[in-house]
């Protein structure tokens, strides 16, 4: 049977400074403890190649959400983490379909 932590979750399409991503981060964490099939430096790069996924419209605030879920990492891994991959982009979350609002289409 997979593990809990196999399925992706969808993604934070508001993301913001990362509240959210750190709080779900801190839940993924204790799931992958466990279940005890990985090392404790392994569970942050684990966590944000397979289970984090975020989106914002501002850049800035996905730059603070990048440094959130980083120093989340250096807590679990130690000062020396460096994240391999952040799933995090900057740009509209719009559905394929869906009208942007006016105030975005000037």
């Amino acid at each position: 049977m997979a593990g809990q932590v196999d399925a992706t979750p969808p993604p934070d399409p508001a993301c913001g400074g990362g509240h959210f991503l750190v709080r779900a981060f801190d839940m993924l964490a204790e799931i992958y403890r466990e279940e005890g099939l990985e090392s404790e430096s392994e569970i942050p790069q684990l966590i944000l190649e397979r289970n984090l996924h975020g989106i914002d419209i501002d850049g800035r605030a996905v730059q603070i959400a990048a440094l959130a879920l980083h120093i989340n990492g250096c807590v679990l891994a130690g000062p020396e983490f460096r994240p391999r991959r952040l799933k995090l982009i900057a740009g509209d979350a719009l559905l394929p379909g869906d009208e942007p609002p006016p105030e975005a289409r000037r």
